[in-house]
């Protein structure tokens, strides 16, 4: 399929149009095949793609215009809300992806201090590249603090970089490359004590651990959500663990009140105010997540979860019989991340995405490694292939 470089005079027959889609739709990779084995997103069921259709209209910029769409979202805030424990003054909004949540957080912790000073956010080595984006759009300065032995943000090394002029501190619920959690209890009782706006990025792990501590994994992992009074902000993505169609990111702040300090006023629309940063909203994600959650209820996510794990645990095993070093033993997400030599790395990653073996995973830089995301498309059956192909890929590089 080629490039189109400038739009046609005449109009394109449109078994033309459909038969450009299709070869286009060809050459993208599916999750189907259960070969794609880093993305945190995955194939949304038919009830989300089904909502997401029939909402395709629906644009909550101007939300009086679509009364029943703003009630969907409401309930999926609300919903959301009530897994991690929100305060009934709790206020949120469906997004273009959590990237829009935490670049609001910020800015919402920038304009609480009102000053003309230079302000720094103290976040952890693992944060997701949007929080890089967030402190460079809003002239906020990102201090980075170590991980720990267990890769997760250092506390003590954190505290020590909190100053007069620390705005916000970030804690990670899932982090990106590893599926750990930050020590956000601690940080949690300092900000509240400090008065610093503590932002959780529970983008991933917002729609894994509340369904694992239903599960009885409590006590496995630390707290991350409202119930720790100084958590002020939290980002959760529908559009990963939670199946809704893309793109479909939630921030939820403790007080409505906070959303005044992002504020502006769109004159020209039926809704004068907006707490977001696009005027334009893809809203048919709102009803997607909306019916996938409807749909699975807690036992479908927790049903859900469940087998993830059960299939982390199994890649485990069979990496340990071949003599791979996890990077964590017991993970407490369906992430696994194979430590190998920093030198090695992006070539064995490479070699799998080459033929014969045709695998898509990702790199992990804290520790050095290949990182594999086990979602709902991985099938049990493909995991000793996927091991024996890394095997024969290590033999392939003399690695092993």
């Amino acid at each position: 399929m080629k490039v189109i470089k400038s739009l046609n005079g005449e109009p394109v027959p449109i078994p033309q149009v459909r038969k450009e889609l299709d070869e286009a739709y060809e050459i993208d990779t599916k999750f189907e095949n259960s070969r794609v084995l880093y993305s945190m997103c995955n194939s949304p069921p038919q009830i989300a793609r089904e909502a997401h259709l029939k909402f395709i209209e629906a644009n909550l910029g101007d939300s009086p215009l679509y009364p029943g769409t703003l009630i969907l979202e409401k309930s999926v805030i609300s919903m959301i809300g009530g897994l991690l424990h929100a305060p009934d003054t709790m206020a949120g909004s469906i997004l273009n992806g959590g990237s829009e949540a935490n670049i609001l957080s910020l800015w919402i912790a920038r304009e609480k201090r009102n000053t003309s000073k230079e302000l720094e956010v103290v976040v952890p080595e693992s944060a997701h590249y949007s929080i890089e984006v967030a402190c460079k759009m809003l002239r906020l300065k990102m201090r980075p603090i170590p991980l720990d032995e267990n890769y997760v943000m250092d506390f003590k090394a954190a505290k020590e970089n909190i100053k007069e002029n620390t705005c916000a501190v970030v804690g990670i619920a899932g982090t990106t490359e590893l599926g750990v959690i930050d020590p956000i209890p601690q940080l949690s009782k300092l900000c509240e004590e400090r008065g610093i706006h503590l932002h959780v990025d529970a983008a991933f792990g917002g729609f894994v651990f509340p369904f694992l501590e239903l599960a009885g994994w409590e006590g496995k992992f630390p707290l991350f959500d409202f119930r720790l009074m100084g958590v002020r902000s939290i980002t959760v993505d529908p559009h990963k663990m939670g199946r809704s169609t893309q793109p479909a990111g939630a921030l939820l702040v403790r007080e409505q009140s906070d959303l005044q300090y992002i504020k502006f006023n769109s004159y020209y629309l039926s809704s004068s105010v907006q707490h977001t940063m696009l005027g334009t909203r893809c809203s048919a994600s709102v009803a997607s997540a909306y019916a996938v959650m409807r749909s699975m209820g807690k036992n479908g996510y927790i049903n859900m979860l469940q087998g993830c794990m059960k299939r982390t645990n199994y890649l485990c095993r069979l990496l340990k019989e071949e003599k791979f070093q996890p990077a964590i033993e017991e993970p407490i997400a369906p992430i696994v991340v194979i430590k190998f030599p920093q030198e090695y790395v992006e070539a064995i990653r490479k070699t799998l995405q080459e033929s014969p073996y045709d695998w898509r995973v990702s790199v992990c830089r804290h520790p050095p490694g290949i990182r594999v995301v086990l979602m709902p498309h991985v099938r049990d059956d493909i995991l000793p292939s996927f091991v024996n192909d890394l095997k024969l890929v290590c033999e392939k590089l003399k690695i092993r």
